[in-house]
């Protein structure tokens, strides 16, 4: 058994090497046991503080890989021994590998974690799980491709520049395949970030209005007034003219009313303070002005302009309707009349008379 521990292995003895592999082991079992460690102290302390960046740094702590610190030991334990130059390299290079995918983990997890923070400070939890998705899927996609060239390079010493031109011509083909694609995930990411419309908004693109049911990483789904489901891509919905009517603050109303020339003028005269006094009866509306606008073919035109201050369509149909109810109460007690549209067709015959007459 002595004869065992005193033959040459790679240039080291079997005794050195176990040393280097129970070092490997010891120091692979006190990381596993300070990561548990670090991670309960961490989840204790967060739930006792009000503050979210413990829960992160718990979550981080618990997502380092037991594969990295296993790599992590046996590079350690490789050090107590005399390897030739290519194995050392091998395994240096198997470390920045271990420590770049490491490292990327711990940094999606913090970026998770200001996204999060961010968006839930400033949106309602359904609106900021779309958002996070779409910021999430983006920032994954250029972190790991980063991480591979990285890792590519330290593993094989392939150029990144290099192997960035050789991908040159098949980048651009997969970019025209994909560009629709790619054009809705960026529409996607720019409704999350500029918010011209949320779930729950009553919005109008084009001829169509409906409600806004999802926010999708492709697709926006709307719920039609008639109850159909209207389906648009993110990319064709920022390109076209977006109407939204929750952001509306309070709502305009212009209502025409003519008045038979037959009235007498100084009847005329007090029409504009009469409609202000139906308007200001309305608790539901705020007088603008109210002016005789114009000579229409069957009467004099008022104009009547009046503000909701508030966006309720329901509400604003009320409150108009009272007024229009008010204004032919009030023209029946003035006798004020409205004109009864009429035309007259005059048929005049040719000085000769008719052919044939």
């Amino acid at each position: 058994m002595l004869d065992f521990w005193n033959v040459s292995i790679y240039g080291n003895l079997a005794s050195r090497w176990g040393l280097a592999l129970l070092a490997s082991a010891g120091l692979y079992v006190l990381l596993l046991l300070l990561r548990r460690t670090i991670s309960h102290r961490l989840e204790r302390m967060a739930a006792r503080t009000p503050w979210q960046l413990d829960d992160v740094l718990a979550g981080m702590v618990r997502s380092t890989h037991s594969l990295f610190l296993l790599i992590a030991s046996l590079e350690t334990g490789a050090g107590l021994l005399s390897l030739p130059v290519e194995i050392k390299i091998a395994l240096q290079r198997l470390l920045v590998a271990a420590l770049l995918l490491q490292g990327a983990g711990w940094g999606l997890s913090l970026v998770d974690y200001l996204v999060t923070r961010r968006l839930l400070a400033a949106q309602p939890e359904n609106e900021a799980k779309t958002t996070r998705s779409a910021i999430l899927l983006v920032t994954k996609i250029a972190v790991w491709s980063l991480v591979l060239l990285l890792v590519l390079q330290n593993a094989t010493g392939i150029k990144v520049d290099a192997l960035l031109a050789s991908l040159g011509i098949a980048g651009v083909a997969v970019a025209l395949a994909v560009q629709n694609i790619l054009g809705d995930l960026f529409s996607s990411l720019s409704i999350a970030l500029d918010r011209p419309f949320v779930i729950g908004d009553t919005i109008k693109v084009g001829a169509m209005t409906g409600t806004v049911e999802k926010i999708g990483l492709k697709s926006t789904r709307l719920r039609s007034l008639d109850g159909e489901q209207l389906i648009f891509s993110n990319a064709d919905l920022l390109s076209s003219r977006i109407q939204n009517f929750q952001r509306m603050e309070k709502r305009r109303a212009v209502i025409s009313v003519a008045v038979d020339y037959t009235t007498p003028v100084d009847k005329l005269r007090v029409i504009p303070k009469l409609l202000e006094e139906i308007v200001a009866a309305q608790p539901q509306a705020v007088f603008e002005r109210a002016h005789a606008k114009t000579l229409g073919d069957f009467g004099l035109i008022y104009e009547l302009v009046y503000t909701s201050p508030t966006p309720d369509y329901q509400a604003f149909l009320d409150t108009q309707q009272a007024v229009l109810l008010a204004i032919l109460e009030a023209f029946q007690r003035e006798g004020i009349h409205l004109p009864n549209p009429t035309q007259n067709l005059v048929v005049q015959r040719p000085a000769g008379g008719l052919p044939g007459s």
